[in-house]
């Protein structure tokens, strides 16, 4: 038996006295702290951009990147450093899903989402799944841009 993945060593004795089941236990543990890590692991960190006098980090869900044709959607996490306004009430994060035209260097909003809080936590703002009509220009050295260009290379 694999010293990795079974209760004894490779002198067939069981690993630091413990039995069978007190292995299962310890392997079962492991693996509910490596799936629990795998799922705040998701968002990864893209960049930082100013927005409106603020500073905007940008984080990317890479398991939502979906292609159809020439097209790409992704979910994307924003956090600003301050709050910020809409309608009668304030937000510190936003998480939308965008969808790219890789051949025409454009992209919208399918959805978004208005958090209290950092992180896409707290109390929801506001929410819209109603998707943009309109296709914006990603210019090359915008955040919008860099999220086109990653989108529409990543395999």
């Amino acid at each position: 038996m694999s010293p990795y993945f079974g209760s004894a060593d490779y002198t067939g004795k069981p690993i630091a006295g413990l039995s069978g089941t007190a292995m299962r236990k310890v392997i079962l543990m492991l693996l509910l702290a490596i799936v629990s890590s795998s799922a705040s692991a998701e968002w990864v960190y893209f960049g930082t951009s100013v927005v409106r006098d603020d500073v905007v980090m940008a984080f990317v869900n890479q398991s939502t990147i979906k292609r159809n044709g020439k097209k790409v959607t992704m979910w994307i996490l924003y956090d600003a450093k301050t709050p910020r306004k809409f309608e009668d009430s304030t937000y510190l994060s936003s998480m939308g899903q965008d969808e790219y035209d890789c051949e025409t260097g454009q992209s919208r909003n399918l959805a978004v989402l208005l958090y209290s809080e950092n992180r896409g936590h707290g109390s929801v703002v506001s929410k819209s799944s109603a998707p943009s009509t309109n296709w914006d220009p990603a210019p090359p050295d915008s955040m919008g841009g860099h999220l086109l260009k990653y989108a529409c290379t990543k395999k």
